[in-house]
């Protein structure tokens, strides 16, 4: 997970990956990329805050150094190009080096769908990558979610409209 990205990061982010681990089985774990500082102080504050009933879960938690951060008003191509050891790049490579299940941004749009683009062309046959994203749509919002898949070296997009409820 992106610990880095979105408006309330890493405040939100870490707070949901705590929750999502309350929720989910023993055998998942998480691992927060981004600033190792920053997450750790983030940590604290929550378990011995207003989640400190997660505690337990702290050694399902692992950090991943990324110490730079791509800004959400930065052009996409050039915040990916000027910092390539931000939480998003880090973590994708995480991704296309096999060594996470999933890849979760609430970073900058524009940035994340490149940098899935990029890494999706950096991997064999066969590799998926999904995101989910808004368009608007005559004026209402619309989530959608795309799955990018490498087919004999190009990239083919499915998108979904999400049903809301």
């Amino acid at each position: 997970m992106d610990a880095m990205g979105g408006d309330f990061a890493p405040k939100a982010t870490i707070a949901g990956a705590l929750l999502a681990l309350l929720e989910l089985d023993p055998a998942h774990t998480v691992q927060l990329v981004g600033q190792t500082a920053v997450i750790e102080a983030e940590l604290k504050s929550a378990l011995s805050g207003e989640l400190s009933s997660a505690a337990s879960l702290r050694d399902r938690i692992e950090i991943v150094e990324a110490p730079d951060v791509i800004e959400m008003n930065e052009k996409p191509t050039a915040g990916l190009r000027k910092k390539p050891n931000s939480s998003m790049i880090v973590g994708l490579k995480l991704q296309v080096d096999d060594k996470s299940d999933a890849f979760v941004s609430a970073g900058n749009t524009g940035a994340v769908r490149v940098g899935f683009l990029m890494a999706a062309c950096a991997v064999q046959t066969g590799n998926a990558f999904a995101f989910r994203t808004t368009h608007d749509i005559r004026d209402v919002t619309v989530p959608v979610v795309a799955l990018l898949r490498i087919v004999r070296g190009g990239v083919t997009v499915d998108a979904a409209r999400m049903s809301q409820h």
